[in-house]
């Protein structure tokens, strides 16, 4: 059942089962994200048979066809929302075109191609490493207290928040599942620059110095900016900043939260330092690119 708002007169499209069975009914206007956490399952899934073992994500569509034929001290749990909680303007059909005014609702719509997208390399399974997933149950867990505590007027942008995050990562699984190389991976198959890209990309919220992404690697600081910036043409310090400030571009265009709280998630704990260095990289300051985005965003006006 969608959530009522008990703070304002609403319903929010979201579902959270903190026990997932798996069973083949679900809602049909949802998206279905479900991370295995413990034991293994024999999937029937659009009539492959897959082996899901934990720590596993398995992402569906209102398409998708799944069922558990076996399992073993199977534990999921699952998180279910429509396309425009992510997106006001996202729709089943809008997706199914892939047709958008924005860049911001093109970076959006990619975040939900692991829904959507079927190759023979995948079919909506995919393993997580363990350092994604225990960030990815700690924000389901998150989710999952909002869900039925609703803490304040601003905890479905919470949800939202951290639902992003999740998707960030996942992401991120199905494009090195299916081997693409696109600029936040390491084409050269880099292990150095592989590992502290993982890092970036897992802790981006939390304080990270050069010195720590050299103690992960084993390098000093002088070989790992070689080869990072050799991989993605950034130094270490400068894809850290970009990467923050593309996750901060996006709560700022989608949600309500409040710019302090923004720069914390994004591993700044001086929201006036996070305010000058977004001027600095986008030539605007944090108010005025959310008031510019939301003005994007607003229908315009049959001519």
């Amino acid at each position: 059942m969608p959530l009522q708002d008990r703070h304002v007169d609403r319903i929010i499209p979201i579902e959270y089962k903190g026990n997932e069975k798996i069973a083949e009914e679900f809602i049909e206007d949802r998206l279905r994200l479900i991370i295995i956490e413990g034991g293994e399952a024999s999937l029937l899934i659009n009539g492959i048979t897959l082996a899901a073992t934990a720590p596993s994500v398995l992402a569906l569509c209102p398409q998708d066809r799944v069922k558990i034929l076996s399992s073993h001290k199977f534990a999921a749990r699952s998180f279910n929302f429509a396309p425009n909680f992510v997106n006001s303007s996202f729709t089943f059909e809008a997706l199914k075109k892939n047709d958008f005014a924005t860049m911001d609702d093109r970076h959006d719509r990619n975040v939900l191609r692991i829904f959507h997208r079927r190759r023979p390399q995948f079919n909506g399974l995919a393993p997580l490493p363990s350092s994604l997933f225990l960030n990815i149950t700690e924000w389901l867990d998150i989710i999952g207290k909002e869900t039925v505590v609703q803490s304040d007027n601003w905890w479905s942008c919470r949800i939202r928040r951290y639902l992003l995050q999740i998707l960030y990562l996942t992401e991120d699984v199905y494009q090195e599942l299916l081997m693409n190389n696109f600029e936040q991976k390491a084409p050269t198959g880099d292990p150095y620059v592989k590992t502290a890209l993982e890092y970036i990309h897992t802790n981006y919220h939390r304080d990270i110095s050069l010195d720590a992404l050299c103690d992960i690697t084993n390098l000093n600081r002088t070989s790992l900016n070689r080869r990072f910036k050799e991989v993605t043409g950034h130094t270490l310090i400068d894809y850290l900043i970009k990467h923050r400030m593309s996750v901060a571009c996006d709560a700022l265009a989608n949600t309500g939260l409040k710019v302090k709280d923004i720069a914390e998630s994004c591993g700044f704990s001086d929201d006036a330092y996070f305010s000058k260095i977004f001027s600095k990289r986008l030539g605007v300051t944090p108010a005025a690119y959310r008031t510019r985005a939301k003005e994007e965003q607003k229908p315009k006006a049959a001519t």
